[in-house]
């Protein structure tokens, strides 16, 4: 999926994103179709299920910046992860500038250790749409409160999972989108019985 396409699918129905001017990127040693996809189409502001993103911002905590830097950190390894976002919890979510940009999840619980999330940014973008789409069908099958009550068939969730299982995202178990998949159907199980 290519930046311009992310950005005509995810603004479609009015919601935006945040595109980063290329001088704030040139520092860090992105590829260039990292550098591409944040400068045409950047990431939305906030994203199913719980994500937040940074965007074209003077504040340095409201803009990409190293883990190093934005968590006062000391390893050596801290330069190389470049903060565009956080999960619900506060965990850091960065691109892997070591690893061919690939996008994981810092658990800052296990002092910032890395969690595979995405190949890239573009196969990020592609989940963000994936998820936003499943979360538009519960709605409009179950009523307003369905992504909140975790309302959901069976078959509505193996549709969710097939279409991202044809990634890497799903062959790490302890990776972001596996443990998404898995709290969905804890979630689910607390709310059939009843909270």
């Amino acid at each position: 999926m290519t930046a311009a396409e992310f950005k005509l699918k995810w603004t479609k129905n009015g919601d935006s994103t945040s595109p980063i001017k290329v001088d704030q990127l040139q520092s860090f040693g992105l590829n260039k179709n990292t550098i591409d996809f944040l400068t045409i189409a950047g990431l939305p502001e906030e994203a199913s299920p719980f994500l937040t993103f940074v965007g074209d911002s003077a504040s340095s905590y409201d803009r990409i910046s190293t883990l190093a830097l934005q968590y006062d950190t000391m390893a050596s390894d801290d330069d190389s992860y470049l903060i565009i976002g956080s999960d619900g919890s506060g965990n850091p979510i960065a691109i892997d500038t070591k690893h061919n940009d690939q996008i994981v999840w810092l658990d800052h619980e296990q002092n910032f250790s890395s969690n595979f999330m995405n190949s890239s940014i573009h196969q990020l973008a592609a989940f963000l749409l994936i998820y936003r789409a499943f979360n538009e069908a519960i709605i409009k099958l179950h009523g307003d409160d369905a992504v909140l009550n975790c309302t959901f068939t069976e078959n509505e969730y193996d549709m969710l999972k097939q279409e991202m299982t044809a990634s890497k995202a799903l062959a790490c178990e302890s990776g972001f989108w596996c443990e998404e998949l898995k709290l969905l159907l804890v979630n689910r199980e607390y709310y059939r019985h009843g909270n």
